[in-house]
């Protein structure tokens, strides 16, 4: 019998994508999770707290989008110089919006100083345990007042390939 040919490659391989520096893509990573948690609540999820007085949910994310601005302010002033305070009566499309625009500038900041080697300077390594330790927060005030996440987003923070 004669012996079996080798079959033609049918298919092209695929160019690895471009590297991505993985401070940049944590980050990234980060800052969409974050936006989805903030696109699953209502507007009157806002004003809840887990206790008198504790931060509303709406002063969380406020205060996630502040310290953004704190983080970008030292490194690129005229990057921050545009992100406004999140208003004591914003709705959930104004956080969204406010976030967009600080999570676009931070991602600016940090892929600048990747790709001049300088260290961010108002920027500090745990970042990514701040934002999540806050979405936590988010996430268990919500519970405490009986309104858990659906399944779909609780399950959908985890996608991070896909956020």
């Amino acid at each position: 019998m004669p012996a079996a040919r080798p079959r033609a490659r049918t298919t092209t391989p695929l160019a690895p994508p471009a590297p991505v520096d993985p401070l940049v893509e944590t980050w990234a990573i980060n800052d969409r999770v974050t936006r989805y948690l903030v696109a699953a609540l209502a507007d009157d999820d806002l004003a809840l707290a887990l206790a008198p007085k504790h931060r509303t949910i709406r002063a969380i994310l406020a205060h996630l989008h502040a310290v953004r601005r704190a983080w970008i302010a030292p490194s690129d002033a005229a990057l921050a110089a545009p992100l406004a305070s999140v208003p004591d009566d914003a709705d959930v499309a104004t956080i969204i919006a406010a976030l967009d625009a600080s999570g676009a500038a931070m991602t600016a900041m940090l892929a600048d100083r990747v790709a001049t080697g300088t260290r961010p300077s108002g920027f500090r390594p745990h970042t990514a345990a701040f934002v999540g330790h806050h979405r936590a927060q988010v996430i268990w005030t919500r519970k405490a007042h009986g309104r858990p996440l659906p399944k779909t987003v609780a399950f959908g923070l985890w996608e991070w390939g896909t956020r």
